[in-house]
């Protein structure tokens, strides 16, 4: 009782040394991590569940030579912080890709990695319950903004992978688009269950507006995987129909929902997207 009530003290310091630490000294940090985290009950953790995801992705990320053991044991920590919740874990990490630039990168990967290891149906489901488009439709006006962090989950995954795919680094939005590949996002599928159509507030419009501003940075890795989103039936391990989805949605959200890509030098963004494909 005396450690959960005084946690807040031992946080505000302890999980942002992890990240400036020494490789000597990273082990030290992660033992704290286990002997005193890791036992605490859910219920007593998830105040602090945001932080020490964050504080624990740039050690999982570091998985040179040198970083071996910090890898290792870094990632077994998330594991077991995952058991007794996954989904809340899951929610920490949508959060991480929001409002963490220096951690995106990470959280996009470990994202990536359990939305495949959950599969299509239950990726999404157990984190967002009813899916970001049934919450789009049953609580969204027409023209409302997405939710913030402090959102639900379901509605807060949209905006998490716009901002993603906003990021200034290609690394950044090279793994987000990988996560926007993976089937639990497909534009068709049961997360994004929504009649067609629904307007600027739809959910969709936000993700494939970000793929569309990834296409206009005319790189070639970013370019190669959107042209894998878009062209699932040859090769990017999805059904047809997944690819032809992202095709609707891609010219649907260009058509109406154009201010999320922009134009440039009087160019329409639909122009310059038919131009970059």
């Amino acid at each position: 009782p005396s450690l959960v009530s005084s946690l807040p003290l031992f946080a505000v310091g302890l999980f942002p040394l992890l990240s400036y630490a020494s490789t000597a000294l990273k082990p030290t940090i992660l033992s704290l991590f286990e002997s005193h985290l890791v036992p605490l009950p859910p219920t007593a953790v998830a105040p602090f569940l945001d932080a020490a995801v964050v504080a624990l992705l740039p050690a999982i990320d570091d998985d040179g030579e040198a970083g071996g053991e910090v890898h290792a044991r870094a990632s077994r920590l998330l594991a077991n912080l995952s058991a007794p919740a996954p989904a809340a874990v899951d929610a920490a990490l949508w959060r991480a890709l929001l409002t963490a630039p220096p951690v995106r990168l990470a959280a996009a990967r470990q994202l990536r990695g359990r939305l495949l290891a959950a599969g299509p149906a239950e990726g999404l489901l157990e984190v967002g319950g009813a899916g970001a488009g049934a919450a789009a439709a049953a609580t969204a006006p027409t023209g409302a903004t997405p939710a913030t962090a402090d959102g639900p989950v379901d509605a807060l995954i949209p905006c998490a992978l716009a901002a993603g795919l906003g990021d200034e680094h290609p690394l950044v939005v090279r793994a987000v688009l990988d996560v926007v590949a993976t089937p639990a996002l497909a534009l068709d599928g049961p997360f994004f269950a929504t009649p067609p159509g629904g307007g600027p507030a739809d959910p969709r419009v936000h993700v494939v507006g970000g793929v569309a501003a990834a296409l206009l940075r005319r790189d070639a890795s970013l370019a190669k995987r959107v042209h894998a989103w878009l062209d699932i039936g040859r090769g990017g391990g999805r059904a047809p129909a997944a690819g032809a989805a992202a095709g609707r949605w891609l010219r649907w959200t260009l058509d109406v929902a154009s201010p999320w890509v922009g134009a440039a030098g009087g160019v329409p963004a639909a122009t310059r997207v038919a131009a970059a494909l």
